[in-house]
């Protein structure tokens, strides 16, 4: 990596390019220290400049270069995953120590192993890094081999549902526990010529749902190890086909949303709209509720402000039901729902429910296995350790400077700095460990933060536990069928029933599985 090259030629060539180039505009290099690179000193940064924005990254590199004098960060920027991971992986070429991007499955065999990091203890700090990281994530990330190897950098990509609360207040509404009551919301809001929910072009953001769906349906062991592991729990095949064919959470998700997104609730153009303009929409009260995050206040900015949004968890499969014991009726779930959430809000204890070997809600009894269902399904979030994270390639020749520099960007100063500076989170920091003063803050961005501090377990496309016929194969949730904008059409003949839906899943299963899933792996 990072060879000087001898050839003259090409050392003009380059030289000609760069004040060609010069002429043309910014190249965006960021922060650049006067490094000249090449050296264990000089670190180059490549950051995604998405949703979250650069201005934390930059105060994060300003405040390193404080702190740390004896290197040099070269910060280059840009809005596309695919052009800041092209060189990846050729260590000919490739002169990147710092990677802040989704990490896809074909490189992570370029991967510094980095979980020394959370042993390090940055300069003008009293505690190690990983002291104020939440467990369940740390684990969450750790490979087959144990080691970490991708870490957080700003944004927990945690999704909750976004709505307009001003909208709620006039008409009297709740804010939905369960997808049946928010069907029976969305009829209320059709009654008033509003549609209940927006997405966009692609099923939008409820692609995202649906992994957080199937995880608090089969819980998160299965759905990790099992369903995205490809393991049959009962023979211990793997990989199975069988599991692609039982009919499971994915069949519920399909009926839920079979009626919920039809497309009398969902705003016109959801299905052929760019995110960014739908988002606008929100914000101008075109629509009543949005699956989404909490950049939606920065990449809406120009829309207009957010004092009429709040934000609350994902509606819970009412269906959810068939896995309880105890909890059968829709009535009986919501309650012990808004039990548990008042215990993740911090408003009661469990104690307060706790009775003998059990709980008790609103005078009905329940068992420990159907709270602890409960409980695990609300702190269950879109997102994965190696989503949106950082990493180091293995050949890099500034190694040691980039731990450095990765230790000292998930410090808990510099969690705290970004946190209070940008109104964010970063993933799988503990904040009951970090305090962060929010008084300053907006009351949407105070409430999304404080919703996602209570998020513990997260599940994406993308997860550490993903058979090759994932991450190599091609096969995804839904067998590569995408049914919800079939859905929410209005063309009678293009929409779809639920079971139509699992009907060309399970034909979508067979006539793949062999010829391309499995031969992809072994191409």
């Amino acid at each position: 990596m990072k060879k000087m090259t001898k050839l003259l030629a090409l050392v003009l060539a380059v030289a000609m390019l760069v004040t060609c180039f010069a002429g043309c505009g910014s190249n965006n290099r960021g922060n650049v220290a006067g490094g000249e690179g090449n050296t264990e000193t000089d670190i180059k940064l490549q950051y995604w400049n998405s949703g979250f924005g650069s201005a934390w990254i930059k105060k994060t590199v300003e405040r390193f270069h404080k702190l740390y004098p004896e290197y040099k960060v070269d910060l280059q920027m840009s809005a596309s995953n695919a052009s800041i991971l092209a060189a990846m992986g050729q260590e000919d070429i490739d002169d990147t120590d710092i990677y802040i991007v989704n990490c896809p499955p074909q490189y992570r065999q370029y991967l510094e192993p980095l979980t020394d990091v959370y042993e390090m203890t940055p300069k003008n700090a009293t505690k190690k890094v990983g002291e104020h990281f939440q467990q369940e994530w740390l684990d969450a990330g750790r490979f087959p081999d144990g080691n970490l190897y991708v870490l957080p950098a700003i944004g927990a990509s945690r999704y909750s549902m976004i709505y307009n609360k001003a909208m709620f207040d006039k008409y009297s509404l709740k804010t939905p526990r369960t997808t049946n009551e928010a069907s029976v919301v969305a009829d209320s809001l059709l009654a008033e010529g509003i549609p209940a929910f927006c997405s966009f072009m692609g099923a939008g953001y409820w692609a995202q749902a649906c992994y957080v769906w199937y995880a608090q349906y089969e819980g998160i062991d299965y759905a990790l190890n099992n369903y995205f592991g490809c393991k049959d729990p009962e023979t211990g095949e793997s990989p199975s086909k069988a599991v692609f064919l039982k009919k499971d959470g994915r069949y519920e998700i399909m009926k839920a949303l079979e009626g919920m997104l039809d497309s009398k609730y969902v705003l016109q153009g959801s299905n052929s709209t760019s995110h960014t303009l739908i988002q606008t929409y929100l914000v101008q009260g075109k629509a009543a509720m949005m699956y989404n995050g909490a950049w939606l206040e920065n990449e809406a900015a120009s829309a207009g402000n957010l004092d009429n949004f709040d934000c609350f968890r994902l509606p819970l499969l009412s269906s959810i039901t068939n896995k309880l014991s105890t909890v059968k009726s829709e009535s009986d779930l919501r309650k012990l729902i808004s039990a548990v959430d008042s215990v993740l809000d911090g408003q009661k204890t469990e104690a307060d429910y706790k009775s003998g070997s059990g709980y008790k809600v609103e005078g009905k009894t329940i068992s420990a296995a159907d709270w602890n269902h409960i409980i695990s399904a609300r702190r269950i979030a879109y997102g994965s350790p190696i989503v949106g994270g950082t990493f180091v390639p293995k050949y890099s020749t500034a190694v040691k400077g980039a731990k450095e520099f990765i230790a000292y960007m998930i410090s808990e100063e510099n969690v705290k700095a970004i946190a209070e500076q940008q109104h964010y989170a970063v993933g799988g920091v503990d904040y009951s460990k970090v305090k962060i003063n929010t008084a300053e803050w907006t009351p949407f961005s105070r409430n999304m933060f404080e919703l996602e501090a209570t998020y513990t377990n997260g599940i994406a496309d993308q997860n550490i536990s993903n058979h090759d016929i994932f991450n190599k194969g091609g096969a995804d949730l839904f067998a590569n069928i995408e049914f919800i904008s079939h859905y929410q059409t209005n063309n009678a003949a293009d929409k779809w029933t639920a079971d139509q839906a699992w009907n060309n899943l399970t034909q979508s299963v067979e006539s793949k599985y062999l010829i391309t899933w499995l031969a992809n792996i072994n191409s």
